[in-house]
């Protein structure tokens, strides 16, 4: 790796638990979950640009859209599906919920979305109000129009769109990954991912492939005696044919994967393994690290490459500094 600079992006308070780079690579936002706000700060200075507070909660996920805008979690309306900040001038907009605005407090609520910032849609994970035969359900947008284009009922978690916005892929019910295409409806593609279920999902730049890191142990409970024995399941990064669901390849990792990110050009895969550790890995060639970046102390790292793929940001959640690294010398 090349060189490294550190941003604190704590103001304080170390409560980061997210982050996304702006789409020109000059920004950052911030996510601190626990603190209900986000806070956009500039790469080259380090500064603070901007900060929205008050978000209802919950919300796991952050992004910047094509026009350099925050969406975020709700901050008026607790029901909506989600907020659209001008950081420039102040001024937001909230998406209508997908089940419409609810005094019930258990329920439709965002949990977690993901952006393609190529077709403008967001697929947004919500928690349904109490009653509901099911727990969640994905709700479709078109950024643009602020419209909602469609809701579907599959328990997910985990999710992440394709380039393009045509498809989504996410842990389903019984821990497998799940592909569902987006335009066409139907049943989706069910894949046995991991023993134990998939932790974190994510997409080539391409579309092609799907990257999954599962989890470390499968219970399984023994028919006579029901006794539930944990069987070890290595902690594994695998990739996944998108159109056909075939393997196409893997890794071990000492830890449980907690990010999956793909370089632009889709050569290499940032991985980050539960003690902080982020492994760099040849896409082609996923049982080649190429190399391995520990944090300070052991941490949840989440790892994100820049949009030209020149850095790679390190948010270390426990200290809440964003460390960018220069990954230009990295042999691929």
């Amino acid at each position: 790796m090349g060189v490294s600079r550190l941003i604190d992006v704590s103001d304080g308070e170390a409560a980061a638990s997210d982050f996304a780079w702006r789409g020109d690579g000059r920004q950052v936002v911030v996510l601190s979950r626990l603190l209900r706000r986000v806070s956009v700060f500039d790469v080259a200075t380090g500064r603070l640009s901007a900060r929205l507070e008050n978000l209802a909660g919950g919300a796991a996920s952050v992004a910047f859209d094509a026009h350099g805008d925050v969406v975020c979690g709700p901050v008026d309306d607790p029901a909506a599906a989600a907020t659209i900040w001008d950081h420039r001038t102040g001024s937001r907009q909230s998406l209508a919920g997908p089940h419409g605005s609810t005094t019930d407090s258990s329920g439709n609520k965002l949990l977690e979305f993901a952006l393609d910032g190529e077709s403008g849609r967001l697929i947004g994970v919500y928690q349904l109000p109490a009653g509901s035969t099911e727990r969640v359900a994905l709700a479709l947008y078109e950024l643009p129009s602020r419209r909602l284009l469609r809701v579907k009922g599959p328990a997910a978690m985990w999710v992440a769109i394709s380039p393009g916005g045509d498809r989504v892929a996410y842990r389903g019910r019984g821990g497998a990954l799940q592909i569902l295409n987006l335009n066409e409806g139907g049943a989706p593609t069910s894949i046995s991912a991991h023993a134990g279920g998939v932790d974190v999902t994510a997409w080539s730049p391409d579309g092609r492939l799907v990257a999954t890191g599962g989890k470390a142990r499968a219970m399984i409970r023994d028919p006579q005696s029901k006794v539930v024995n944990t069987v070890p399941d290595p902690w594994t990064l695998k990739l996944w044919d998108s159109k056909t669901g075939e393997p196409r390849g893997g890794a071990e990792l000492p830890e449980l994967t907690k990010t999956i990110s793909f370089s632009p050009d889709g050569r290499l895969i940032a991985a980050s393994d539960g003690a902080g550790t982020v492994h760099l890995i040849d896409a082609a060639d996923p049982v080649r690290a190429v190399a391995a970046i520990a944090a300070p102390a052991p941490q949840t790292v989440i790892a994100r490459f820049s949009p030209d793929g020149r850095w790679l940001g390190r948010l270390l959640t426990a200290t809440s500094h964003l460390s960018i690294d220069d990954v230009k010398p990295v042999e691929r």
